[in-house]
């Protein structure tokens, strides 16, 4: 009886920890994947200049659209929703975040290309589970660039995915229809937990974003900030990203902890906030009535003025 107990136990125990091996031997292997977008070389970023250019409208937003496993429920009808939604709005540029799923990542920028002017879409993949980050446009990319960020949630707290995941801060330098380039950089920082703020992994991770964006911006190409900073106006992390006259927002609204930045550079360009409003509606399909998301996107329209800023 003794030796059938103890059988017993450690059958119990090895069914226990299968679990627990099998997400390791999945995080290994996922961590093993490069972040095949490279960090793009700042000089050449930075080197790269344009001449005096027209004022011109800017559709900018950004979006949080859950398109997780687990936690994102209805993701394909979501997804349909979605750019629908958009195709109303008629935005220029979208920093999207949050848009892990290959299939229904593949779903909603198919159905942005049939249905809006979003026909240029750039995934951000990295090691991990990803990063997340997608920017689609209406104007081709020039150049891309996605550095990872060095500051992560611990990965053994897998309930609250942050760590699995390779945030990081991407860039798209896109050529508009009248000629002009526009640096759009977008981001997703560390979430905040009611038993964790992490506000010292998020500070560390916008301060890495501010030292990128620096990096690769010149005053003669216009760069705003799009992203889920996960944190609002007055905080220690959002100082961290904007403070010292580094960024504006570009929106008129209050928006929580999702935001557009205009990048202040001293010769550059100056943004006047037109309209803003959120990404909030509600969806009906086959009986099921949902959001769009666990939060709402915020879309901004702006009037881009080439004289120095303020």
């Amino acid at each position: 009886m003794g030796k059938m107990l103890k059988i017993s136990a450690l059958i119990l125990c090895l069914l226990a920890l299968f679990p627990v091996v099998l997400f390791a031997l999945a995080y290994v292997l996922a961590a093993l994947r490069p972040d095949r977008i490279p960090e793009g070389d700042p000089a050449v970023f930075a080197g790269e200049a344009q001449a005096a250019f027209a004022p011109f409208e800017l559709r900018l937003a950004t979006f949080n659209v859950q398109l997780t496993r687990v936690v994102g429920r209805n993701r394909d009808i979501r997804a349909r929703a979605i750019a629908e939604t958009l195709a109303q709005l008629d935005p220029d540029v979208v920093g999207f975040q949050e848009a892990f799923v290959d299939a229904d990542v593949q779903l909603l920028t198919d159905l942005l290309t049939k249905r809006t002017r979003l026909a240029f879409h750039q995934r951000f993949p990295s090691s991990h589970i990803g990063s997340g980050l997608l920017i689609s446009s209406a104007f081709p990319f020039q150049r891309v660039a996605f550095e990872p960020y060095d500051d992560y949630a611990p990965v053994w707290r897998f309930w609250e995915a942050d760590g699995m995941a390779r945030k990081g801060v991407s860039l798209a330098r896109l050529k508009t229809s009248n000629g002009v380039l526009v640096d759009i950089f977008n981001t997703h920082a560390q979430a905040a937990y009611p038993w964790n703020r992490y506000d010292d992994i998020r500070e560390g991770q916008l301060l890495q974003a501010r030292r990128f964006t620096e990096q690769r911006i010149h005053p003669s190409i216009p760069a705003f900030f799009l992203g889920d900073i996960n944190c609002g106006e007055g905080s220690r992390p959002f100082e961290a990203l904007t403070g010292s006259g580094f960024m504006e927002r570009a929106m008129n609204i209050s928006s929580g902890i999702d935001h557009i930045f205009h990048v202040l550079q001293q010769g550059g360009s100056r943004v006047e906030v037109l309209f803003t409003q959120p990404i909030e509606k509600k969806w009906v399909e086959n009986g099921v009535s949902l959001e769009l998301s666990d939060h709402p996107g915020f879309f901004s329209i702006v009037r881009v003025h080439p004289q120095p800023a303020s």
